[in-house]
């Protein structure tokens, strides 16, 4: 055996989503980075090993434009650029060239981490891992860590305070936990899938297989099954076992368990006679690893708890946004008697803070993913990758900033510069942190004088080219910018004379994108088979919001539309919130008494890179007219080092990474093709950028310090879209 010696500036245990987040992000700020990884592929529970879909603020289909940014947008958008049918292996490629392209990264794959050693202030010194492909140990020495690790090997081995299993109803005042303390987690999970052949394929089952029909399986579990034609993959997330065993130290017994289940199900498919058209089904693969959701919580300076989500507590040191329900399931997992899994919902997005991502006890030890500082019910909604992965982003800037000052991750928390500064620093990287807004000293263009071609205005959409039947019921987000707007006028059609009744709401917060104060119920008279226009009475409004419109469910009752979508205009069928790939399609034919100005030039520069109430967008003109600019005018000439564009990537879209296929490579409304100019104070072009065939939200480009009065953004082109929509501009002066 050989010891290598590694000395770097930041190293990261763990590889999954949130290791790989913190990892990334840590090198682009410019720290010498190692990330440790004990399997031979990248991503955890995301893995082609486990199959896991990455599930975040946007996956429960209740909330908003919350889709995580940073690192894991761009993560979602290259996937579905380049492996739309979801392929576990060309993630698992995807996500090793996201490493190894990064300069100041090291990767050490198939490593697993056994030892730490400890300096005499109680800070960790090195942590020693050992590779059996190649019998080599090797020991990575760093003043900051981060345990990404999911079990928590290298908190526990420096003697981090944890905690295991859930804490009593008292303990933290949450009504969703037991009466009394224990030992319990979640469970693990084990997934399959399978394939067709062009003949009967026979199943003989192993003889360790557990005949299913005498474990006591409930009969909700039976009947998930029986409705599925082709069972796999995060389908039978409810398969599930170990939660009464130590998902730690008995990690072996739950795996060949779970085997021993996935066997028994599989011949309970082929061979019980109670399924069809099952005959040319064969095993295509059986994962060797399970997914683990719950096992050692570290504890930080703050405990993240249940009451703190759901009131969406706003936390001065929040770093970003978290949105999974509080999603708990029972210890006896496939063995329960109870549901498989028990929901609480925020009202939307709620903040994580900084001092959930830190050991309270060892200095320099960060905390990401699944093991941050929580109790067990707030765990049942962190613990999601998504999540995980944007907690990991902020996990690797907070890093930066205390290699930069010589400092430790408690000292970011005790001064509130250096918050300002780690929240900052995440918006300017794409992270979303709720209420929080661009204030950037450095951002030159936050004092510029904004000009575009064209502006499109939200009036009369009044070309119907498509419809909605409201079998399922469905709701339209109307964002109201003038108060003093009285009604909206909608097209339905009825199949014969009718009345709809429908309900006006609005949101308790502004901020929220949830309707949960009541503005009214009101009665329309539909005349049969021909599509009238009715006026809506709007609610009266204290200030700019948005008004929804509930449409019952009605098979009888159809809303027109028009595919040529505008931002913060929403249809959508009740229906569609189950979908996979989630976005609205079309959007109402409306008309309005008043221009609803929402997509003004000066957006680009008003702090918000996202939707946040209201769109927070410049659209322009109809691209059919021709290229569509926007410029920015400075105070003075500039040489500027950096043009920073964020366009409307769809973040209300969920982007599935596992298990599902979408439909189509990229988001409608990304720009597609633009040029950028740097213009001196004559106008005469200092420099010139073309962005071709782009398929991100975020393109940072190097203007190379090029002297500039103006900048000039013109979209030639959107992938499939009439607008240009640019949500941000910035510009940084040259280094």
């Amino acid at each position: 055996m050989i010891t290598k010696q590694i000395e770097a500036d930041f190293c990261v245990v763990g590889g999954g989503i949130s290791g790989l987040c913190a990892a990334i992000t840590a090198a682009r700020h410019g720290l010498r980075t190692v990330l440790i990884q004990d399997r031979p592929v990248l991503g955890g529970n995301a893995s082609s090993e486990i199959r896991v879909w990455i599930q975040g603020a946007t996956s429960s289909g209740r909330n908003r434009y919350a889709r995580e940014g940073g690192v894991l947008n761009e993560l979602y958008l290259e996937h579905m650029w380049r492996n739309p049918e979801s392929n576990a292996h060309l993630l698992d490629a995807l996500l090793l060239e996201m490493v190894t392209r990064e300069p100041n990264l090291t990767l050490l794959l198939d490593a697993a981490v056994y030892e730490c050693a400890m300096a005499a202030d109680g800070r960790i010194a090195s942590a020693a891992a050992f590779c059996s492909l190649n019998q080599t140990r090797y020991v990575v020495a760093a003043p900051l860590f981060a345990d990404a690790s999911g079990d928590g090997i290298l908190g526990f081995l420096a003697g981090a305070e944890f905690r295991m299993g859930r804490e009593s109803r008292d303990e933290y005042g949450e009504p969703f936990a037991p009466e009394q303390a224990d030992n319990l987690t979640l469970g693990d999970s084990m997934y399959f899938y399978s394939k067709r052949h062009s003949h009967p394929v026979r199943f003989t089952p192993p003889a360790y297989a557990i005949d299913i029909t005498t474990i006591g399986m409930n009969d909700y579990r039976f009947r998930r099954l029986s409705t599925m034609a082709e069972p796999y993959g995060c389908e039978l997330w409810w398969v599930e076992y170990g939660g009464r065993l130590n998902t730690v130290y008995d990690a072996d017994k739950i795996k060949h368990h779970l085997t021993c289940l996935v066997y028994g199900i599989w011949d309970y498919i082929k061979n019980s006679g109670k399924f069809a058209d099952v005959d040319d089904l064969t095993l295509e693969w059986v994962s060797s690893y399970p997914g683990k959701r719950e096992s050692r919580r570290f504890l930080g300076p703050h405990v993240l708890k249940q009451h703190e989500i759901l009131a969406q507590e706003p936390f001065a040191d929040g770093i970003g946004a978290a949105g999974w329900s509080i999603d708990l399931h029972p210890s006896d997992g496939i063995y329960s008697k109870e549901k498989p899994s028990q929901h609480l919902h925020p009202d939307w997005v709620y903040n994580v803070p900084f001092r959930c991502l830190y050991s309270r006890n060892v200095d320099n030890l960060l905390l990401a993913g699944r093991l941050i500082s929580a109790s067990h019910v707030a765990f049942g909604s962190i613990r999601v990758m998504g999540t995980g992965g944007m907690c990991g982003q902020a996990a690797g800037v907070a890093a930066a900033i205390c290699h930069r000052d010589g400092t430790m991750p408690k000292d970011i928390s005790a001064d509130p510069a250096r918050v300002r500064e780690l929240q900052q620093s995440l918006l300017r990287d794409g992270q979303h942190i709720p209420g929080l807004r661009n204030e950037d000293p450095a951002d030159l263009a936050r004092a510029a004088t904004v000009t575009a071609s064209s502006t499109y205005a939200l009036h009369d959409r009044t070309d119907a080219d498509a419809e909605i039947r409201l079998a399922d019921g469905g709701y339209i987000i109307l964002p109201v910018a003038d108060p003093a707007t009285e009604w909206a006028e909608l097209q339905f059609r009825a199949d014969a004379d009718t009345t709809l009744e429908y309900q006006l709401k609005l949101n308790d917060r502004i901020v929220n994108y949830h309707p949960n104060v009541d503005a009214g119920t009101h009665t329309l008279n539909l005349p049969a088979g021909r599509a009238v226009w009715h006026r809506l009475p709007l609610p009266r409004l204290a200030a700019p919001q948005n008004v929804w419109v509930i449409l019952p469910k009605r098979s009888d009752v159809v809303l027109l539309c028009t595919r040529m979508r505008a931002a913060g205009l929403v249809v959508e069928d009740y229906s569609q919130r189950r979908l996979t790939f989630s976005r609205f399609q079309y959007c109402p034919t409306i008309r309005l008494p008043r221009q609803q100005r929402l997509y003004e030039p000066a957006n680009v520069i008003d702090g918000y890179h996202r939707p946040h109430v209201f769109p927070h967008s410049w659209v322009s003109g109809p691209l059919t007219d021709g290229p569509q600019w926007i410029e920015l005018a400075l105070p003075g000439p500039a040489a500027v080092g950096t043009v920073q564009l964020t366009f409307n990537g769809d973040v209300n879209m969920h982007i599935q990474t596992a298990l599902d296929e979408v439909d189509r490579r990229d988001v409608p409304e990304l720009v597609k093709d633009c040029d950028v100019e740097l213009l001196d104070a004559g106008g005469q072009c200092t420099r010139r950028i073309e962005v071709r065939d782009n398929h991100q939200i975020m393109l940072r480009l190097d203007a190379g310090g090029a002297t500039a009065s103006r900048v000039r953004v013109t979209v030639l082109a959107a992938r499939d879209h009439d607008r240009a929509e640019i949500h941000e501009v910035r510009l940084y002066a040259k280094n």
